[in-house]
């Protein structure tokens, strides 16, 4: 909690994060190998090259093995790999025990570039030896223990960056699916709200009957914005295209629009007759908002493979077919889920027409 009472703000980890901490912990690792160099009796030349190999050892973790999403198993992994080996194993016997760290960055490599069983293998053996290279049994513990732990630290680090940019793919994945579906399910009911709302004032006075009917109404669209909104947070609701389609046809009519729809098809997958509904909902919100339609034919057709949905309007103004209108990069998304086309286009004759074609089975 903050000082004034309120929920303190809390950061979550990044890749970048992640990729700091681990750079930090090689780095800090590498540091303590390069000062113990200077506690053994060796000559200043065998001091400086074993330093120079605690110094390559480290470049390559960093800058290969220690990076998350990098493609190890290849050639590349492999000859890196050697190289690290060779930096690590070969001056042990000039220069004495190798540092731990550095026998711990060989182990963790081979975990990341070989399969499992065989990364177990190595990294195990690679252990064996950095403790057998010790000159007494309590060093040698010491050092399996070390390098066991480094190994599987640096192991895990760049492990632990990918899940964290999985889980924020993830998040902006479900932000994206929110957004989609709040502009999808609600903009078509309050818009609807909004018609009928204006149709009421108009006719309150002249035909209080008839503003009554559409205050009904209201409230039933209402309700059914509020089971839309329960929809997006639980992620999927199914939808029937019967009545997105009698609620289509009465709110286009309510605005002056003459429709004229043909419905052809049978019984359709829930899928499909979701994805269905969503179009022709938006379909509709557009001829409302974005044309001065006097009239709109909706037609539907159903073959034995596929199901078209067709939504043609006059009145349309020039950007009706913008294809990078929110609305129908939306529709563009859920049509494509199911493998499906959206098509939407300005006619010769200036009419806008929407098209969605979805097939009635994927293989």
């Amino acid at each position: 909690m903050s000082r004034s009472g309120g929920m303190a703000a809390v950061s979550t980890p990044t890749t970048s994060h992640v990729m700091r901490t681990t750079a930090m912990i090689v780095c800090g690792l590498a540091l303590v190998d390069a000062a113990l160099v200077f506690t053994r009796d060796l000559d200043p030349l065998r001091s400086t090259l074993e330093l120079a190999a605690v110094g390559a050892v480290t470049a390559l973790q960093l800058s290969f093995f220690s990076r998350p999403f990098v493609t190890v198993r290849r050639p590349l992994g492999h000859v890196l790999l050697a190289v690290q080996a060779a930096l690590v194993i070969a001056p042990a016997p000039a220069f004495g025990h190798p540092p731990s760290a550095t026998t711990g960055f060989l182990a963790a490599s081979a975990l990341v570039v070989w399969p499992k069983a065989v990364g177990m293998g190595a990294a195990a053996a690679t252990v064996v030896f950095g403790a057998l290279m010790q000159p007494s049994p309590a060093q040698m513990a010491l050092s399996a223990a070390s390098t066991t732990t480094v190994a599987l630290l640096l192991y895990g680090l760049p492990w632990f960056a990918e899940l964290v940019q999985n889980v924020r793919d993830a998040h902006r994945a479900e932000r994206a699916r929110v957004s989609r579906d709040l502009h999808d399910l609600l903009g078509y009911s309050l818009s609807a709200i909004k018609l009928k709302s204006e149709l009421s004032h108009r006719l309150l006075r002249d035909d209080p009957d008839q503003a009554l009917g559409q205050l009904e109404e209201i409230v039933d669209v209402a309700g059914n914005a509020l089971a839309d909104v329960r929809a997006v947070a639980l992620g999927y609701r199914p939808m029937s295209f019967e009545e997105a389609s009698t609620s289509a046809q009465s709110l286009l009519m309510a605005a002056g629009v003459d429709v004229r729809a043909s419905l052809e098809h049978d019984s359709l997958p829930d899928e499909v007759e979701t994805v269905l509904a969503t179009v022709l909902r938006e379909g509709v919100t557009n001829v409302l908002r974005h044309s001065k339609a006097e009239e709109c034919h909706i037609h539907v057709r159903q073959t034995t493979n596929v199901v078209v949905l067709d939504i043609i309007n006059d009145g349309a103004h020039e950007d009706d077919a913008d294809p990078t209108s929110s609305g129908l990069q939306n529709l563009a998304q859920r049509v494509d889920e199911v493998s499906g086309e959206l098509v939407a286009r300005r006619t010769d004759d200036g009419r806008f027409h929407l098209r969605s074609t979805i097939p009635l089975g994927r293989d």
